[in-house]
């Protein structure tokens, strides 16, 4: 695969982590119902949240802790899943909805699990490098 379709497809996967990061920091009234309706927090969750997606986001875009804003994506799209979309499934609220945003952060955390695998060769290659071995 050449670096430069890799580097694209990173900027092309940050624009959805970063958008949805702007929207819950301008407009938290929006997500504050249906993303604390099963966990306590309120408005404080959805702007913490939102932060940690515009980071996520700029960081895979940049290049700039890729491995790092991986592994914040898997787990805080895990605990979407487990805290938000598993108790909606269980009580059958909106279950369209729900369907469709659970299936779309299981794609999004593959998406994460990819830039991972792509990214640990080359850091083991420079951490080979730095260490002289």
């Amino acid at each position: 695969m050449s670096y430069s379709w890799y580097k694209f497809g990173k900027i092309i996967y940050s624009i959805p982590l970063s958008v949805t990061g702007l929207i819950y920091l301008v407009n938290p009234q929006g997500t504050v119902e249906t993303l604390t309706s099963f966990i306590p927090g309120g408005l404080a969750l959805i702007y913490f949240g939102g932060v940690l997606w515009l980071l996520f986001g700029l960081a895979i875009a940049f290049n700039f802790f890729t491995r790092f804003a991986a592994w914040g994506i898997i787990y805080l799209l895990g605990a979407y899943v487990i805290m938000i979309h598993v108790p909606a499934l269980t009580t059958g609220e909106h279950m369209n909805v729900v369907l469709f945003e659970f299936l779309r952060n299981l794609s999004l955390m593959s998406g994460a699990f990819f830039i991972l695998s792509v990214e640990a060769p080359a850091h083991k290659k420079a951490e080979r490098k730095l260490l002289g071995y």
